[in-house]
């Protein structure tokens, strides 16, 4: 484990298909902590896909179950590096349990970078439309302003290997001192 980590949790937050997972599960591994996908925590919590919740209950029970999952991880101290949902930084409780609890990392990539990821999976229920660009980029455009209030930015276009995007990470946790 790095010295940087000690008794952290880190919280990478961002748009849908920005890398989050890939990198989260490449930092834990790096740090020695456990990670943990909110994604898939929600569907262990729920009992289903995430796309069956959506389209059975909608997004507002989508959502109440996301923050209980969220609060579950974020109020656990233990050392850790959570993968959160597209939408989840949006709900103040999070948030603020977020910046107290987590070292918040956003993880940004360009538009045509994150549809050209959504579009290889079907797990996306908020961007499954003929209008995606559009759809991707008011989503944006609305997050933008939470995500940038996060502690780290990193930029996640493709370009850089995964590694070497948690090197920027851990690079810039040991910058907040």
């Amino acid at each position: 484990m790095i010295d940087t980590f000690d008794a952290k949790i880190i919280l990478l937050v961002g748009m849908m298909g920005a890398g989050k997972t890939q990198i989260g599960k490449a930092l834990a591994d790096k740090v020695g902590a456990s990670f943990f996908d909110t994604d898939i925590e929600i569907e262990r919590a729920s009992g289903m896909k995430i796309r069956d919740m959506f389209e059975i209950y909608g997004e507002q029970v989508f959502r109440e179950t996301e923050q209980k999952v969220m609060i579950r991880l974020l109020s656990d101290d233990k050392p850790k590096v959570i993968s959160s949902g597209g939408g989840a930084y949006l709900t103040p409780t999070i948030r603020e349990l977020a910046q107290e609890k987590a070292i918040t990392v956003w993880v940004h990539s360009p538009i045509h970078v994150l549809l050209e990821r959504v579009r290889r999976t079907k797990r996306r229920p908020l961007v499954d439309k003929e209008d995606a660009a559009q759809v991707m980029e008011e989503i944006f455009e609305m997050r933008r302003p939470l995500y940038e209030d996060t502690d780290i930015h990193i930029k996640n276009d493709g370009s850089s290997r995964v590694y070497d995007v948690v090197d920027e990470i851990i690079d810039k946790i040991g910058q907040l001192g």
